[in-house]
């Protein structure tokens, strides 16, 4: 069995509110490591593979926070906060000093609903040229709340430079849009790395392949509002769901 390591993040709040949840339904369900990353706090003690640092003594982190704030007029935009969504990408570059075989980055409001079997899990990695497995979707860039980095690739070691300097650098903000989403489809697109989807054929057409995908058979993303509600919606659901958790009212 490839060497697979899972990764997340996010804020206290977030811990209190849905992190707690994702990590306790992830180890309940995945046979896969998960190392959580706090932010100024300390997840927890027990259940991590290793000891890993709070996010916030990353110093590139820190520094490229300080240096570029969300300051754009009008009401919020996420595409431009690029500072919000760099907590995610840190994270992404610490577990991969580890060096797993295959990494996976899974977003801390997500909730795991049905055991996923190994099975499943060799059917959504990168494998060969393949490198990064994502949620891609029509005409837009991919849904990055899960995606799967083939560790064992030929370039991986340029495309985490690569990732890591979009933000050290700031050349991001030459970019359309500054979100991780956007930058790491503009990177992978750039290098020419070959791509596998995990949207399926009916959840690539959808803005929500997560749930649409072959991944809501034993996930749900709670994505905005759906924190406070505890799950999605049926009107989430463009496709057919015959899981117990999807048939539940």
């Amino acid at each position: 069995m490839s060497r697979i390591l899972a990764v997340s993040t996010c804020h206290l709040e977030g811990w209190k509110k849905y992190g707690q949840r994702m990590a306790d339904t992830w180890r309940m369900n995945w046979p896969v490591p998960l190392v959580f990353f706090g932010e100024g706090y300390n997840p927890s003690d027990e259940d991590f593979i290793q000891r890993v640092p709070d996010l916030n003594n990353v110093a590139w982190l820190q520094e490229f926070k300080r240096q570029h704030p969300y300051k754009r007029p009008g009401g919020y935009d996420y595409r431009f906060d690029a500072a919000r969504f760099a907590h995610k990408v840190a994270a992404v570059l610490e577990a991969a000093t580890v060096e797993p075989e295959h990494l996976i980055w899974v977003d801390a409001d997500t909730v795991t609903h049905t055991p996923v079997p190994m099975s499943f899990i060799d059917a959504l990695l990168p494998r060969g040229d393949e490198y990064i497995a994502w949620l891609d979707r029509k005409g837009k860039y991919p849904e990055c709340g899960f995606f799967i980095l083939n560790c064992r690739h030929p370039r991986h070691a340029e495309f985490i430079s690569a990732l890591r300097s979009a933000y050290v650098t700031g050349s991001l903000f030459k970019m359309a849009e500054w979100h991780d989403s956007y930058v790491i489809q503009q990177l992978v697109e750039g290098m020419g790395l070959k791509t596998k989807s995990l949207s399926g054929p009916d959840g690539f057409k959808t803005s929500h392949p997560f749930v649409n995908g072959p991944l809501g058979a034993y996930m749900d993303h709670l994505k905005g509002p759906r924190k406070a509600m505890g799950r999605s919606q049926a009107r989430d659901l463009k496709v057919h769901r015959a899981e117990p958790y999807w048939r539940k009212k």
